[in-house]
Order: structure tokens, then sequence, then C-alpha cells
């Protein structure tokens, strides 16, 4: 588990002086908290620099649903070509071998026998 670090420098295992059994819910607990905050700050931070880029949070989200509709639609003109391409190879490689063990069957083997 990575080490989380309070403003203050305090560490969770500095913090906790509990049971043992307690000890790991605590720790646990402030893991999460930290990582709440972190992850509260950092969107903060996002968001301020879209804002003095003259942009908003709520334009980006519209603009990545835009392009994830963009992607699934492109994906759904592929997938079937894809799927038909995938059953051709799948079935020329089937005729393939089965050709080459018709071929195989034909021919006299090295050591076959001679009439004689």
């Amino acid at each position: 588990l990575p080490t989380f670090v309070t403003p203050a420098g305090l560490t969770p295992r500095s913090l906790s002086t509990h049971k043992p059994m307690t000890d790991a819910y605590r720790e646990r607990e402030l893991e999460q908290r930290l990582v709440l905050e972190a992850s509260v700050r950092s969107a903060t931070e996002k968001a301020s620099l879209l804002k003095a880029r003259g942009g908003s949070p709520r334009q980006a989200l519209e603009e990545a649903r835009r392009r994830a509709e963009l992607q699934r639609r492109q994906k759904a003109e592929v997938e079937p070509q894809k799927v038909e391409q995938e059953l051709w190879d799948a079935m020329l490689a089937k005729n393939r071998l089965a050709a080459r063990k018709q071929d195989n069957s034909i021919r006299t083997p090295r050591w076959g026998v001679f009439p004689g």
C-alpha cells in the first residue's frame, strides 16, 4: 500500500494509537480520507486550470461525451466488417487444411506398397 502523508506531515501509522484491531481500521479509514482529499484537490486544480483557459467543466464533459459517441459509432461500423473478415479467414484456413489433408491422402507414401 502506498504511504500517504497529511499536510501536517503525519502518516496514517503515526496517527493511530489504539488497539491493534482498531489500528488497522483507523489506518484504512485515514488512508481513504487522504485519497479522497487528494482527488478533490486534484479535481479542483483541474477545474481552475480549465476555467483559466476559457472553458468549463460542463463543456469538457459534453465534449468527452461527443467524442465517446463518435468512437462508439465508428466502432459499430467497423465491428461487423471485422467479424465478417475473421469468419472468412477461418473458413479459408479450414478449406486450405482440408485440401492439404486430401492432397496428402492421395499421394502414395514413400514407403508405400508397389504392385508387382
